[in-house]
């Protein structure tokens, strides 16, 4: 058995306060993925390749990177259906109005990874990481509002 850390989200704007733990998932081929999952993940993702497959109780899950994104793919293991999609990247691939409404109200702290959340029926969730001299911080940005959802100071060495 393959040892994989996943977090699962919550839906709609709680996505960020309910992270949930997955603590084991095992490979999978796609020849062992729900058809569905297959046709929606070959119909929006036309682009991936080498993308990973693993399965737990509840979750197929897609790994993969492309243009410098990292996508995690989250679908149902009985029906295939989409759940999620997560996307990690850095401050450069940040769309410029987000960059602009963060750095607005933080302008002395760097942004030093975005996290973005997007589900079915919901607007797209951006965590968005923050380090300053003194704190870390992880912003919630989700329709429209911009909350601390996290804040940590920094050891002192």
């Amino acid at each position: 058995m393959f040892v994989l850390s996943l977090s699962l989200t919550a839906k709609g704007q709680d996505a960020i306060n309910k992270i949930q733990p997955i603590s084991t998932a095992v490979h999978v081929g796609r020849n062992d993925i729900n058809v569905n999952a297959l046709r929606h993940f070959a119909k929006n993702f036309t682009d991936a390749s080498s993308e990973r497959w693993y399965e737990t109780r509840d979750l197929v899950v897609a790994l993969f990177s492309l243009r410098d994104i990292d996508y995690r793919v989250d679908y149902n293991v009985r029906n295939g259906n989409w759940i999620e999609t997560f996307r990690t990247y850095s401050e450069a691939k940040m769309s410029a109005d987000l960059k602009q409404s963060v750095k607005s109200s933080y302008h002395e702290y760097t942004i030093f990874q975005v996290q973005e959340i997007e589900q079915p029926l919901h607007p797209v969730n951006y965590i968005v990481h923050l380090e300053g001299k003194a704190k870390l911080i992880n912003l919630r940005i989700y329709d429209g509002e911009m909350q601390e959802e996290q804040n940590f100071r920094q050891s002192q060495q």
